[in-house]
């Protein structure tokens, strides 16, 4: 029997969404380096050089109204969780790919609208 507040391992990635965007409330955006992401994709941050926020896909950081759907589960090991929210005025949906191969829940990548995805603004090709 889980202990009480202790999250079901399929929550996890829906919270996980909801903390990170939380910090997006702020006035100090939170730091990429510090985020759940897979190795690869911390690699290539790491010698990336981004005008725009890749995690919302915008300039501006600060985000408002803040709208996280529940984690569907792909399989045992991966896992969506998309999210809604407004940078300015503009009303933004992203969906956030997790992968569980390493015990813990990491972000794969990030799909924004019009097919822009995190793996194409750091230049990871896709997974063949």
């Amino acid at each position: 029997m889980p202990q009480a507040g202790a999250l079901d391992l399929y929550d996890e990635p829906r919270a996980i969404v909801e903390a990170l965007l939380d910090r997006y409330i702020g006035p100090n955006p939170p730091d990429l380096a510090k985020m759940p992401f897979v190795p690869r994709i911390h690699a290539a941050l790491a010698r990336t050089d981004l005008a725009i926020d890749p995690v919302i896909n915008a300039g501006e950081t600060r985000i408002s109204l803040i709208r996280v759907a529940p984690t569907r589960m792909v399989d045992d090991k991966r896992s969506t969780v998309e999210a809604r929210f407004r940078t300015l005025d503009v009303e933004k949906s992203v969906v956030f790919e997790f992968d569980r191969t390493s015990g813990d829940w990491l972000i794969t990548n990030i799909r924004h609208a019009g097919g822009i995805t995190l793996r194409t603004l750091v230049q990871i090709p896709p997974p063949r």
